[in-house]
């Protein structure tokens, strides 16, 4: 309701793409020198985390079969299952990856920050919107038609930006 009466834009308004992880068996990908291959259990926190128990998928899997499910530095991670609506970041050190159907990748148009969206998502006022579209009777999960509906705080560029780059900056310290 706060949301809706001071100045918001729906999530769609902001989206270039929209994608829901790979949805397939991925066993016959798996390869342990290719791309990490990301799912819910690597979102917390408000970043992307990778540990020796993340699976990765082969080069010509992650160029080819699953090339529509890639992900790359900048891409806002929300997750759709386990414990729905943790956001996170692919970050520069992370730069490219690809992801399960656990989760939803979020590409925002040039001149959103997508640092400043997943502080957002993460706040109490991001994580009521992901509990009150979740889906399911028995798995409750975010559905790819629900986030555009999603409302986020307009603005300025230059205040997302500052709050984006304090986001960076707890990243690259934790790292």
């Amino acid at each position: 309701h706060k949301l809706s009466e001071g100045r918001s834009s729906s999530l769609g308004d902001m989206l270039e793409n929209l994608q829901l992880g790979y949805t397939g068996p991925t066993e016959k990908y798996y390869d342990k020198n290719g791309y990490f291959y990301l799912s819910s259990k690597n979102v917390s926190d408000g970043f992307v985390n990778i540990t020796d128990a993340t699976d990765k998928v082969s080069l010509e899997a992650h160029r080819g079969d699953l090339s529509n499910t890639a992900v790359f530095f900048g891409d806002v991670l929300i997750t759709r299952t386990g414990t729905v609506g943790k956001s996170g970041v692919i970050s520069e050190d992370l730069g490219e990856a690809n992801t399960a159907a656990h989760v939803i990748s979020l590409r925002l148009k040039e001149g959103y920050d997508g640092f400043y969206l997943s502080a957002f998502l993460n706040t109490s006022y991001g994580m009521l919107q992901s509990k009150r579209h979740q889906r399911g009777t028995i798995i409750r999960g975010l559905s790819v038609f629900d986030i555009p509906g999603f409302l986020v705080p307009d603005i300025e560029q230059l205040a997302q930006k500052y709050i984006g780059d304090k986001v960076r900056l707890a990243e690259r310290l934790r790292a």
